[in-house]
């Protein structure tokens, strides 16, 4: 077990954290998390280097260390042949990466941001307007910078987001600004905007692929583009976009469009102007697990992900909260989902919204605290199905309940093994058919549904710092159904089923001790691979940390882990029923830093599917998880 660079499968520790913060003209701040990492650049052979830092730089490369490329649009136009992976060094390039071509099944195009202890890698829409001889006095306060030639929808000044205006120029309100074709961009901050950082959105999106197949882009944060962060439309296939972070866009933050069996995992995006992650107009087999989108900020369609018109895609352990509008929306057409752990807390509309749209199915979906429905199934949404999910303490705003399900669209609705409570027992759990119920027993008997569904606390270990696994004494607690179609086997961050000594198994299926909801219960275990303890965000415990790259896994791949200390490591690896399927040597590591294992997918003990890796370090441990496909 050594620390080293892999060809195909470059090693990468997970990310440490630094902030990029803005904020717009209401004082409504993003402060976002990014991913960093420390790592040194890898050696010549095994990739090429872009770092627009590096005095010695060139727009033509060859992009070795000695000479990288400046920019990821001249890596790229050079190298884009499948297996080609280009390391991007930290630095903030303002530029749109178009993707020029595809790699193959088992050796894809690869983008990896290669960031340092709070310097991230930044892809940026916005063009740098902070010296001051960009700009001429207008009159008063207002200022003219005639070299912008393009309508930006977006303008930045001390990090803070201005208003645009339909004033003429000379009544441009303060905190805003307006465009003149032929003129440029009048900006009225009461003084010169080159002293204050001024920012002026141009490029439409920070990556875009359009028919490109077998793409991976991870690790960037992409911020302010003028339509979509990360953009993968026009029959794309096979494109990764994970670890990223995603702020600021002036529509999605990421959006599949028109294109299949992409896999969006582990970003976080947030205060995009519409939904943060957009699945729409044909998209088939993808994959949207694990990521969290938060305060994505207009109040019209502003979700933390959203989806029209694409059919049998997967929503699983996603973490959606303080949208403006609704946590996860599945609309007109957007048929045949399966929605499976996510959790839904805080949205200003709903926590989960299935409008227009038949046959999708909901395992271990949260809604807490929603000011609309937990769960609204409405406009024709038939034949929905809601198993072992949770809805508490929704409603807030009047006029819906925990679930709701309208005339339209209870044929073919099917529930059970749920909990639905507020602690105001006047608020209605449940509204069917346009009648609200504040207790379950007359809907139970007029809708022949949820005949195994409780009313009670769910007793969530802390709501106020987002941890939905039940605490102690829960009623979640040994007591789901895990013979629902779709039940996963884990719990939202991949931890293993428990069976707690302490309660009596009342679920049904096959293990009648599954909990209810996205978290299965924390207690003290032994052997097996147990849950994960981690924050509602999926922290790993202090000091350890993992990251199977890439993911999903095709032929090879790197299991990578950074250590505080030296230790010695055992590395495992199961799959979804708790079955240990590889074991690694174990090994002594006596230096704290990157150290990484090398796992080869195509051994035949790795069929396709999910596995679970877990790594000990000493008393220490966590888990990750990653997928084989071929």
């Amino acid at each position: 077990m050594t620390g080293r660079w892999s060809a195909r499968s470059p090693a990468r520790p997970q990310p440490r954290t630094t902030t990029l913060t803005v904020t717009d003209a209401n004082s409504l701040t993003a402060t976002a998390s990014v991913p960093v990492t420390v790592s040194p650049p890898p050696p010549p052979g095994i990739g090429w280097i872009v770092d627009n830092t590096s005095g010695t730089c060139s727009p033509t490369g060859p992009g070795t260390p000695a000479s990288p490329f400046c920019t990821i649009t001249a890596a790229l136009n050079a190298h884009h042949n499948p297996g080609d992976s280009i390391f991007v060094m930290p630095g903030i390039y303002r530029e749109q990466v178009r993707l020029p071509g595809s790699g193959s099944a088992g050796n894809p195009v690869v983008l990896q941001a290669r960031g340092g202890d709070g310097t991230p890698v930044i892809v940026d829409g916005a063009e740098d307007f902070a010296n001051p001889s960009l700009w001429t006095l207008f009159s008063g306060g207002i200022w003219l910078a005639p070299s912008v030639t393009w309508s930006p929808k977006q303008v930045f000044a001390d990090s803070v987001l201005l208003a645009a205006s339909t004033a003429l120029p000379a009544a441009l309100p303060v905190n805003s600004f307006t465009y003149v074709a032929g003129a440029g961009l009048y900006v009225n901050i009461g003084d010169n905007p080159g002293n204050h950082h001024a920012e002026v959105g141009h490029f439409a999106y920070g990556f875009y692929t359009t028919g490109q197949s077998s793409v991976t882009i991870d690790g960037f944060t992409v911020t302010r583009s003028e339509q979509v962060g990360i953009e993968i439309t026009n029959s794309s296939s096979d494109v990764t976009a994970t670890h990223n972070v995603v702020t600021w866009a002036q529509q999605y933050g990421i959006q599949v469009n028109g294109s299949n069996t992409a896999t969006i995992g582990w970003n976080k995006c947030s205060f995009n102007y519409s939904s943060g992650i957009a699945v729409t107009a044909g998209c088939n087999a993808c994959m949207v697990a694990n990521n969290e989108s938060f305060r994505n900020r207009t109040t019209s369609l502003a979700c933390g992900i959203y989806s029209y018109g694409s059919s049998g895609n997967t929503y699983q352990g996603n973490l959606l909260h303080d949208n403006a509008y609704t946590g996860l929306r599945l609309t007109s057409a957007a048929n045949s989902n399966v929605s499976l752990q996510n959790v839904s807390w805080n949205n200003a509309r709903h926590g989960f919204n299935d409008i227009g749209c038949q046959g999708n199915t909901h395992v271990g979906d949260v809604a807490y605290g929603n000011v609309g429905n937990g769960f609204g199934i409405d406009g024709g949404a038939t034949g929905t199905s809601v198993f072992d999910c949770v809805a508490v303490e929704n409603n807030t705003g009047g006029g819906g309940a925990d679930l709701e399900v309208d005339a339209a669209s209870t044929a073919g609705f099917t529930s059970s093994d749920n909990l639905f409570w507020n602690s105001d027992a006047t608020r209605p759990v449940v509204k069917w058919a346009g009648v609200s119920y504040t207790t379950l027993a007359p809907y139970q008997a007029l809708s022949l549904q949820d005949a195994r569904t409780l009313q009670a606390n769910p007793m969530f270990a802390d709501v106020t710092t987002g941890d939905f696994h039940p605490a102690g004494g829960s009623p979640l607690i040994d007591s789901g159904n895990s013979g629902v179609p779709d039940w996963p086997t884990t719990d939202a961050f991949g931890g293993a089923r428990f069976d707690d000594p302490a309660t009596a198994n009342t679920g049904l299926g096959p293990i009648a001790y599954a909990d209810r909801g996205a978290l299965e219960y924390q207690a003290v275990k032994g052997g097996g691979i147990g849950p994960v303890t981690a924050s509602v965000a999926g922290a790993r415990p202090a000091g350890l940390s993992l990251r199977v790259m890439p993911n999903p896994v095709r032929t090879s791949a790197s299991i990578a882990f950074q250590l505080e200390r030296p230790a010695m490591v055992n590395v495992r690896i199961f799959d979804l029923s708790g079955r240990l399927v590889r074991s690694f040597p174990p090994a002594f590591m006596g230096s704290p830093g990157q150290n990484s294992v090398a796992l080869d997918g195509r051994e035949g003990s790795l069929a396709p599917g999910v596995y679970m890796v877990e790594i000990r370090a000493g008393a220490q441990r966590t888990v990750g998880r990653f997928v084989v496909m071929r």
